[in-house]
C-alpha cells in the first residue's frame, strides 16, 4: 500500500486556462499560501508527474487514482460552477471515497459559513446525494 500523506485537492477548472476565471484561483492560493505563512500541507499534485489536460482519459484518470492512492485526504473545492463539471469532479469524489475511503473537506467559495451544508449539495449534483448527508453525520 502507498504510504498516504498527501492532501488531494479537486476543483472544477471550467474547461478554461485563464486562471482567474475558474476554481483553479483557489488552488492556487493554497500553493501560495503553502510558502508564506505556518500553513503546511503536501500537496499529492506535486508527488506525481504533471499530465497535460489534452492527454487521453486513460493516462489522465491513471495519474488521478495515483495521486488520490497517496493521498490522507481531499480538500474539495465546491463553487458555483462545480454542478457543471460532469466529468472529473465526480470522478474524484467518487473514487476518494468508494475506492480510498478518505474523508473530504469541503470548502464553499462565496461563504463564510455554512451551518447545512446538506443546504448546498445542489452545487455539486451529480455525485449521489447520500454521500453528502452520509458524510454530515
Amino acid at each position: 500500500m502507498a504510504y498516504r500523506n498527501g492532501t488531494y485537492i479537486a476543483f472544477h477548472a471550467n474547461s478554461t486556462s485563464d486562471p482567474t476565471a475558474s476554481d483553479i484561483k483557489y488552488y492556487n492560493l493554497l500553493k501560495a499560501w503553502k510558502g508564506t505563512v505556518d500553513f503546511r500541507f503536501i500537496n499529492s499534485h506535486e508527488k506525481a508527474a504533471a499530465v497535460r489536460d489534452s492527454s487521453k482519459r486513460t493516462t489522465l484518470e491513471s495519474s488521478l487514482k495515483h495521486r488520490l492512492l497517496r493521498s490522507k485526504n481531499m480538500v474539495l473545492i465546491l463553487g458555483p460552477t462545480t454542478a457543471l463539471d460532469t466529468d472529473w469532479v465526480p470522478f474524484e469524489i467518487r473514487y476518494a471515497i468508494d475506492e480510498c475511503a478518505i474523508p473530504l473537506v469541503v470548502a464553499y467559495t462565496g461563504y463564510d459559513r455554512v451551518q447545512d451544508p446538506a443546504a448546498l449539495s445542489y452545487l455539486c449534483e451529480q455525485v449521489q446525494e447520500e454521500r453528502w448527508i452520509r458524510s454530515q453525520r
